[in-house]
């Protein structure tokens, strides 16, 4: 037999296997997504947002986060070397208090923050908090560096108030 047509043969063999096995693939797929769809699970990006969807009116603590995003203020580079968690300051020895110059500029710290601290304590009061996501882009929303700039300020306000012996606050 002549090894062109064994190799063409081959050849055509192959195509027909993968057109086979992409055609079951996709019947398969096919399939489990309208099975998936009947149960009541959502199957696309638009119907997995629409169910995260908040009820109108209802108020979204997500709205006072990206306004408490937008209201914070970064540390100067002064502040920075002496402010404890958001800065370089040194952790005291376990044990040991904070040295009052840390806590009195970490308070002029949060005074400058204290809008972003407002809106944050308001979202903490609201029920239900729904940020709309971009699947197709993988993009946070807010920015993770956003989110752990606003915890800082928090751990930092919460500090304060341990300090200052109001550790209910």
């Amino acid at each position: 037999m002549n090894p062109w047509a064994i190799t063409f043969g081959s050849l055509i063999l192959l195509i027909l296997a993968y057109i086979i096995y992409r055609y079951t693939g996709k019947c398969l797929l096919s399939h489990k997504l309208r099975d998936l769809r009947s149960q009541g699970y959502p199957v696309t990006f638009e119907e997995l947002e629409s169910r995260r969807k908040l009820p109108e009116g209802l108020p979204n603590a997500a709205d006072f986060y990206f306004e408490a995003i937008s209201c914070f203020q970064e540390p100067t580079e002064e502040e920075k070397q002496i402010l404890p968690i958001i800065g370089n300051a040194e952790r005291p020895e376990e044990g040991n208090a904070y040295p009052a110059e840390q806590i009195e500029a970490t308070r002029l710290y949060l005074n400058k923050n204290q809008k972003c601290l407002d809106l944050l304590y308001q979202a903490a009061k609201i029920e239900k908090c729904c940020f709309k996501k971009d699947y197709i882009n993988l993009v946070d929303s807010p920015p993770l560096t956003d989110i752990k700039h606003i915890s800082y300020l928090l751990a930092m306000d919460g500090l304060v108030s341990l300090e200052q012996g109001n550790p209910d606050q």
